[in-house]
């Protein structure tokens, strides 16, 4: 058993936790936080907990673990997770919090939203083709990354040529662990009489920034897209 010293950052004062290991430390204050006896603060007063102890990983030389943002902790461990996925991705790419904080509130105000339940996962696939009817039976092949993954955004590109028409885009994915991944998609299509058509998609993975790599990236719009997606998973108006 282990003596765990908590900070909060705007108050300087310190309350004694024992537990046996910096996870458990960590669950008892979640549950302070929760019921809102943490010496008369209010939840809302709180932006940051660091928790240190003698032989902690601080002092041993070891990499510690950063403080956790308390903000999300209302809020299913996956749907946490997709908060503050989608916060870094913004802020990772020039975005002050200021400028999305009213869209991440309305995000994570969906409680009851979540990601793995509501939103149709599926298989990230090297190759895809896809036909209108039995003749040319769908077929995937090659996963990627090892996880089902859901596609949360698309910069599209297209271009036709005489027989076919060919698109390229950059995809952002959200993957079962929450984590993002980006692809570079291709997609050849032919149509023929009657409204038949084929197509074969092939796609790579990228490690480059998507909003970058996008190139009309913009924060507000892209959350609020999230928003409807959430919207629309929980059948709301």
């Amino acid at each position: 058993m282990q003596k765990y010293d908590v900070t909060l950052t705007l108050s300087k004062k310190h309350i004694p936790i024992y537990a046996d290991s910096y996870e458990k430390a960590m669950a008892q204050i979640g549950d302070m936080v929760a019921g809102l006896v943490l010496m008369d603060f209010r939840e809302e007063e709180i932006e940051r907990i660091t928790v240190n102890t003698a032989g902690s990983p601080a002092e041993s030389g070891a990499v510690q673990k950063p403080d956790k943002p308390m903000k999300y902790s209302h809020l299913s461990p996956d749907m946490d997770k997709l908060c503050e996925t989608l916060e870094s991705l913004c802020l990772e790419n020039g975005y002050e919090y200021e400028e999305i904080e009213e869209e991440m509130d309305n995000i994570s105000s969906f409680e009851e939203f979540e990601p793995l339940l509501h939103w149709e996962f599926e298989p990230v696939c090297a190759l895809e083709l896809e036909g209108s009817d039995c003749i040319f039976p769908d077929r995937r092949r090659s996963r990627l990354f090892g996880k089902n993954g859901y596609l949360l955004d698309t910069s599209l590109d297209s271009g036709i040529a005489a027989l076919s028409t060919i698109t390229q885009s950059y995809e952002l994915w959200l993957l079962e662990d929450m984590s993002l991944a980006v692809t570079f998609c291709c997609t050849m299509t032919v149509e023929g009489n009657d409204n038949y058509s084929e197509s074969a998609t092939f796609r790579i993975p990228v490690s480059g920034s998507y909003p970058k790599l996008s190139g009309d990236f913009n924060a507000v719009d892209f959350l609020l897209s999230i928003e409807d997606k959430i919207c629309d998973a929980l059948h709301l108006d």
